[in-house]
């Protein structure tokens, strides 16, 4: 018995008893299988600080970059944290076979409504004007303490909204770009992004 382990002609002799050997010709031919890998869910969306979980499924090990806003680099099963759309790389092995990468991309997105999880209801944010050149008025309905974050997630200014101040504030020096109101608390998001336009 012979073993072929890679593609061409094979040229083999038979020979029976008291005959002319007989030559038989074979071609053999090998298709890579593809490891095909799926990411669920396909077109995932996340509130601004919260997480997706993300699975992969039809292989074995798996790595996912980049992994810093990832609960873990390697395993079938992550959750993602991104602050900005994020488009993360799935490669994948199951015994010999490798698998082409594949890309999930998770959107972020701001969640409108801010629930006070103490008092059990629901509170309002206004902010006003939008777009501004810089300076901005934020009014809520109950005292909360609130993060101004930047596009990239980074926190830009703290403020406190209480009875003390009537529950408004002003925000005065924002420079150009998009900013984003949270929960400080709970890191929810509770607006809509504020534009400024400096110029």
């Amino acid at each position: 018995m012979a073993v072929a382990n890679t593609t061409g002609m094979y040229n083999c002799t038979v020979t029976a008893p008291g005959n002319c050997p007989t030559v038989l010709t074979t071609i053999v031919s090998y298709t890579n299988q593809q490891l095909v890998i799926n990411v669920t869910p396909a077109t995932p969306t996340v509130c601004l600080g919260a997480g997706v979980n993300l699975t992969a499924s039809n292989a074995t090990n798996y790595t996912w970059t980049p992994s810093g806003t990832l609960s873990s680099g390697t395993g079938s099963m992550v959750t993602a944290s991104p602050t900005v759309n994020t488009t993360y790389t799935i490669s994948a092995t199951s015994g010999s076979c490798v698998s082409t990468p594949k890309f999930v991309t998770v959107n972020v997105v701001v969640c409108t409504t801010g629930i006070n999880e103490s008092k059990e209801s629901i509170a309002t944010i206004n902010l006003y004007p939008n777009p501004s050149t810089g300076d901005i008025t934020i009014r809520s309905t109950l005292e909360m303490n609130l993060n101004i974050l930047d596009e990239l997630g980074r926190l830009v200014r703290t403020v406190e909204l209480n009875s003390v101040n009537n529950f408004e504030t002003h925000v005065n020096g924002l420079n150009n770009g998009f900013y984003f109101i949270s929960d400080k608390r709970t890191g929810k998001s509770l607006s809509t992004k504020i534009v400024v336009i400096t110029n």
